[in-house]
C-alpha cells in the first residue's frame, strides 16, 4: 500500500468519525434546535410588530415585575384594609395585582434584567423561556417529542412572549419533568 493509498484511507476514517459525531450531535439535539429555530424568530415578530397583543392579565404581570425591580419582594396589602394586595405607584395610589401578588420574585427575573422597558423584557423572557425548554427536550432522551409536543403549543408559547411569571414557570415546569423522565 502506497502512502498515498495510508493517508486516503486515514482521512477517509477522519470524515467518516466526523460524520458520525455530527450524526449524533444532530439527533441529540435535533428537537431543541427545532424548537428554538421556531419560537425565536416567530417570537421576536409578535414582540416587536404585533400591533394589538392580547396578554393575559399583562398589567398585572408588568406591575409585579416592576415591583420587584424596585426592590419590593413582596406585595404589600391595601392600606384602606379592603384585602387586596399590590403596590403604591409613583402617584401615591395602591394598585391591586392580587392575581400575581402571590407570584415568586424568581419567576420574573427576565423582566427584572429589561430594566422597565417592555419589548426588551418581553425578548428576554421569551429567550431564557426557550433556554429552559431546549435543555428540558434534550435532556428527556426517548421523551423528547412529548416535551417538544406540550411546548410547541400555542397556550404555552403565546406566554412566553411576555413578560409574564406564566412563561418561567412553565418552561421550569417542562424541565423539571424532563428531569424527572432522564431519571427513569
Amino acid at each position: 500500500m502506497s502512502e498515498s493509498d495510508a493517508e486516503k484511507k486515514q482521512m477517509t476514517r477522519s470524515t467518516t468519525r466526523m460524520q458520525q459525531i455530527s450524526t449524533s450531535i444532530y439527533r441529540k439535539y435535533k428537537l431543541s434546535v427545532l424548537y428554538a429555530s421556531l419560537t425565536i424568530p416567530v417570537g421576536i415578530i409578535l414582540i416587536f410588530f404585533d400591533k394589538a397583543p392580547s396578554r393575559n392579565d399583562f398589567l398585572d404581570h408588568w406591575n409585579r415585575a416592576e415591583q420587584i425591580a424596585a426592590g419590593q419582594f413582596t406585595a404589600i396589602p391595601d392600606p384602606s384594609g379592603t384585602g387586596n394586595y399590590g403596590a403604591i405607584n409613583k402617584d401615591g395610589v395602591f394598585e391591586a395585582f392580587n392575581n400575581t401578588a402571590i407570584n415568586s420574585p424568581f419567576t420574573y427575573f427576565p423582566s427584572v434584567f429589561g430594566g422597565g422597558h417592555l419589548r426588551i423584557s418581553c425578548l428576554l423572557t421569551l429567550l431564557f423561556s426557550t433556554l429552559f425548554v431546549c435543555i428540558a427536550i434534550s435532556l428527556a432522551k426517548q421523551y423528547d417529542t412529548i416535551i417538544f409536543g406540550i411546548a410547541i403549543l400555542p397556550i404555552f408559547f403565546l406566554s412566553s412572549i411576555y413578560p409574564t411569571a406564566d412563561a418561567i414557570t412553565n418552561s421550569i415546569s417542562l424541565l423539571w419533568v424532563a428531569f424527572i423522565l432522564y431519571l427513569y
